[in-house]
């Protein structure tokens, strides 16, 4: 080994290797810098780390070859290397570039990006990021995330086009994370992304449509128009990105002014912003909005269909708080006339319908919902709309696996929401499938620790299994979170567990939910007093009992006197009618009518 060393520096391989270990290290950071200042797709960077490693042992095997015969001097006389010695030396660098590439591929392999790769292009899908704000004022922000909802929203219209629904795809707001890191994250093909400056009367929005896979731009458009002529601008641009995928002409939606006076346009994208909260005071103040921007715009079909959801979300919302259905009429009355105004104007219009079928469940038009829901499958079947409103509807029609099924499409649409993940993990709970429930309650509790909702489904889960130490560490987690409101069900589970049902009965009562708490009884064995309680909620109008009444968790309360009874009730007559009405054309393999 010694004298192989030696006959290298004779040679200058030693120089050679050195120099070209610095050059080939420097190419590669510029063009690590540069590639990511350009957008260029990963492929190239690694390309080039693959021919720099390769490279390095025939750079050496050239200084070898082609360097200058030498004969090494040593006490007894110089002689020139043997062969043995070169064949030796070329084993070794064989060594080196095998080890190498070895490596770089096993790094490669294990990199946390090895998920599955971005959609290919023959899938049409994509996902709208929020444009950046270029105005210079934070709190115009509402106005270019408007922008972009409503991009959004006008692809969703296209049923050649799968689109990530906006909670997920505006998680990247404000965060530098790489085209195709998103692409894998929402399961898209492409990413739309741009930018909005509003200066005064006047709209800039630039708009670019890239490939998610390699980064390369499909398309790219800077559009400068009066704010008045907007929403004719949200369609071009909807129409561009359609015609560019899908080689398909999306057609401009109906129920959209040619022109918006640029305040009632401004108010419209706050009062979307407010609905977005969930919150009373969000929905109170988007409805105030609205109201204004319908009274100075009738003929916008979108502000009256948002208008139309928000009286719904506001009672909605008062059955939450109270525990028990609170059906405002006068609110009912302002939701139904609002969105017929919206159908009236634009009947394909996603938030309408899927507003309406909420109503139609909530007035216990059974009829009615099941059109609405057909309007929706038919117009736009994979968007996150349909799929949210497929999970409501089948899961109340007493369809429980194909409502599991349609939340489990609306995760894969909306992969960073939580509220779906939450809602696919109340399927699974109502569906008995314990493992499920506990697996999707903690990819959301990945996602938010201590999300509290999450929680109270794993004190569900746990206690159907009966799992005492999971029970105990989920209701220390509640009993830290806010309020501790939801750590009641952990309790109830804990005490059944052991033999306390005295305790178990009264924290079962103690539920503001009457169906919950019939769901409670019923653990108990008190089939009676579940009874009781069902009827009690169906007195209050509430839509959800009639598809528990029918179901397997309800068998023993159907046959005590109260719940015979309850079968009976014209309103059941109906909804049993419904769901054997659309049973028959499912089996028929027939589309909802």
């Amino acid at each position: 080994m010694q004298r192989l060393l030696e006959i290298a520096h004779a040679r200058q391989v030693d120089r050679w290797g050195a120099g070209y270990a610095v050059v080939a290290w420097l190419v590669v950071q510029a063009a690590s810098i540069a590639f990511t200042a350009f957008h260029a797709p990963d492929a190239l960077l690694q390309a080039l780390i693959v021919v720099a490693i390769v490279g390095f042992p025939i750079v050496l095997l050239g200084a070898w070859f082609g360097g200058r015969r030498v004969t090494i001097y040593r006490e007894g006389g110089g002689r020139a290397i043997p062969m043995r010695d070169w064949m030796l030396w070329l084993g070794v660098l064989a060594v080196v570039a095998v080890s190498a590439a070895q490596l770089f591929l096993s790094a490669r392999s294990a990199a946390p990006g090895s998920a599955p790769p971005p959609a290919a292009m023959n899938d049409a899908s994509i996902a709208v990021l929020p444009f950046v704000n270029m105005s210079g004022d934070p709190a115009k922000d509402y106005f270019s995330d408007g922008i972009s909802e409503e991009l959004l929203n006008d692809l969703a219209n296209a049923p050649s086009l799968r689109v990530a629904a906006r909670t997920s795809s505006f998680v990247f707001k404000n965060k530098q994370i790489p085209i195709d890191e998103i692409g894998r994250r929402l399961h898209v093909a492409a990413v739309l992304e741009g930018s909005v400056r509003e200066d005064g009367t006047r709209i800039r929005i630039t708009a670019q449509l890239i490939n998610a896979q390699n980064g390369y731009h499909l398309w790219s458009q800077t559009y400068d128009r009066e704010l008045v002529n907007v929403l004719s601008l949200q369609t071009e641009i909807a129409q561009a990105i359609t015609r560019t995928l899908t080689s398909k002409l999306l057609g401009a939606p109906a129920g959209r002014p040619a022109a918006i006076a640029a305040e009632n346009y401004r108010n419209f994208l706050k009062a979307r912003r407010f609905f977005e909260q969930v919150t009373d005071e969000g929905n109170n103040n988007a409805i105030d909005l609205l109201t204004k921007v319908t009274s100075a715009q009738p003929d916008f079909a979108e502000a009256w269909a948002l208008l139309g959801y928000a009286y719904i979300r506001r009672f909605d919302r008062l059955a939450d708080v109270a525990g028990v259905p609170t059906l405002n009429p006068v609110d009912f009355t302002k939701a139904q006339e609002a969105l017929a105004k919206a159908l009236k104007l634009d009947p394909n219009n996603l938030t309408a319908l899927r507003a309406s079928m909420i109503l139609s469940l909530n007035a216990l038009d059974w009829r009615a919902a099941t059109s609405f829901m057909a309007r929706l499958q038919k117009l736009s079947p994979e968007s996150s709309t349909t799929l949210g409103a497929e999970t409501d509807y089948f899961g109340n029609l007493g369809f429980n696996a194909l409502a599991t099924a349609a939340a489990e499409k609306a995760v894969k649409i909306d992969p960073l929401s939580l509220d779906r993940r939450l809602n696919l993990a109340i399927r699974y709970l109502y569906s008995g499938n314990n493992l499920a429930t506990i697996e999707t309650a903690n990819a959301a509790l990945k996602m938010q620790a201590h999300y509290t909702p999450a929680l109270a489904l794993l004190c569900g889960a746990y206690g159907n299994l009966r799992s005492k130490e999971d029970l105990l560490r989920v209701q220390h987690e509640l009993e830290q979170a806010p309020g501790g409101s939801r750590v009641t069900g952990c309790r109830r589970a804990l005490a059944q567990l052991s033999g306390d049902v005295e305790t178990a009965r009264q924290l079962v009562d103690a539920n503001p939910y009457l169906l919950f708490a019939a769901l409670g009884r019923i653990g108990l064995g008190d089939y009676e007093v579940a009874a009781q309680y069902v009827n009690r909620d169906m007195q209050m109008n509430d839509y959800t009992p009639y598809s528990f009444l029918a179901s397997k968790y309800f068998a023993r309360v159907a046959q005590t006197p109260l719940g015979k009874s309850l079968m009976l009730q014209p309103h059941f007559k109906a909804w049993q009618a419904e769901h054997d009405r659309v049973a028959a054309l499912l089996a028929a393999h027939r589309p909802l009518d």
